[in-house]
């Protein structure tokens, strides 16, 4: 993200987006033929790192970009560091580039000293960062992964990556802690269920079970089938030892089971 390509091509895709321009409309309004989108979409995904100045200019003026636009997307003068100093505070060479933009743009007459110095503070919170970053890797397996992959963006100063993992890993953290409150609701309405078919009430029982297997649809629809097919042997089980109307009730919950599958595209 730190070439002049990539910043230009998130510049382009946040006005477009401003504009309500698609990539076409956009293709036609700057070069005026839709050939061009997949121009426009290599640009804005930043899988060109220097494009051609006609195509800056055109897009510039398709986007009414201002000269200042344009030069915030050019890497601003920093000053020069002594050699090995990234290492020597535990930064890599790529993540001490992305932060060199914002200090560049925020005091182009700064010192070696003042630059130093903002980096030394950078570390510190650098190493504040990674220790977080490792305490939330210890909730779960899934999210550690995810925790690693995001630090490993950041370190090469990808902080826009790192956030997309991290929204990821938040998301996933919620499922799971709604998950694990959902089980324990679950057990409870198939406690109820199991009271019902004890005092012999099948079609109480079955009402239980199916609101039991629901309670996970927003969340894990596969965990909730498999809870439906334990609830359809119950039902079974305990119509051929007493009787009753459990084998239709166990009917009902296998063919939910089976209409689910057939929406998901997987086999029961």
């Amino acid at each position: 993200m730190n070439s002049f390509g990539a910043r230009f091509g998130v510049l382009v895709k946040d006005r477009r987006g401003v504009e309500g321009l698609t990539q076409q409309a956009l293709s036609v309004l700057a070069f005026g033929e839709e050939a061009k989108k997949a121009r426009i979409s290599e640009l804005e995904n930043g899988r060109i790192k220097n494009p051609q100045q006609r195509v800056i200019d055109a897009l510039s003026v398709a986007l009414n970009l201002s000269d200042d636009d344009i030069a915030s997307c050019r890497k601003p003068r920093v000053p020069e560091l002594p050699s090995g100093y990234p290492a020597e505070i535990g930064m890599t060479d790529e993540l001490v580039e992305a932060l060199s933009w914002r200090f560049g743009f925020e005091n182009p007459k700064a010192s070696s000293e003042q630059y130093q110095q903002f980096l030394s503070d950078k570390s510190e919170e650098l190493t504040n960062l990674r220790s977080r970053i490792g305490t939330i890797g210890k909730t779960s397996k899934s999210i550690a992964k995810m925790m690693a992959a995001a630090n490993h963006e950041i370190e090469q100063g990808h902080f826009e990556a790192a956030d997309d993992i991290l929204r990821d890993a938040e998301e996933l953290q919620q499922k799971e802690h709604t998950l694990t409150q959902v089980r324990k609701q679950a057990e409870i309405r198939i406690v109820r269920a199991e009271g019902a078919l004890l005092k012999g009430d099948d079609g109480l029982a079955y009402s239980h079970y199916k609101v039991a297997a629901e309670f996970f649809t927003p969340f894990d629809p596969i965990e909730g089938a498999r809870h439906r097919r334990s609830h359809y042997t119950a039902l079974y089980d305990h119509a051929m030892r007493f009787g009753g109307s459990g084998l239709i009730y166990a009917t009902e919950l296998a063919e939910i089971n089976v209409s689910l599958y057939a929406a998901l595209d997987q086999k029961p």
